[in-house]
């Protein structure tokens, strides 16, 4: 038996030819039910909800004494940081020769604020599914 946080971790490959319907659902349903909990948990701190302080047994019950601890938001603080930083500059794509196509898909599908979302999704809870559809 896995320990949780790697049952969570996991990378789902597999093999084209040993990729049955069966196959897929399985990793739907390891996903929904390891790696969910995980990414929700690591939203709910990005946006400054911190299970620790505001669980309520973990307030204070001391009487007449102040519990003045507060909520931060570190992680959407680095997360930010690191996103500007990394991608403040689009990432250029180009082809070896003059092709407009390459031009025309980048501006419908705005590439640039395509990639800045998904860096910062991927730097905020550490990971990033990413799904290219290609139409020819």
């Amino acid at each position: 038996m896995m320990d949780p946080f790697e049952e969570s971790n996991l990378l789902y490959q597999e093999d084209i030819t040993n990729l049955t319907p069966d196959r897929i659902m399985k990793f739907i349903f390891h996903h929904h039910e390891y790696q969910l909990p995980r990414l929700k948990k690591l939203d709910r701190y990005y946006k400054g909800q911190n299970e620790d302080i505001l669980a309520p047994d973990s307030r204070r019950i001391e009487t007449g004494k102040a519990d003045y601890r507060a909520v931060h938001s570190f992680g959407k603080y680095i997360a930010d940081f690191q996103t500007a930083y990394s991608v403040g500059n689009p990432v250029n794509v180009k082809l070896d020769k003059d092709d407009k196509r390459l031009d025309k898909i980048t501006q419908v599908n705005d590439l640039d604020a395509l990639n800045y979302d998904l860096f910062l999704d991927m730097d905020a809870v550490r990971t990033c599914l990413r799904v290219r559809l290609l139409r020819q």
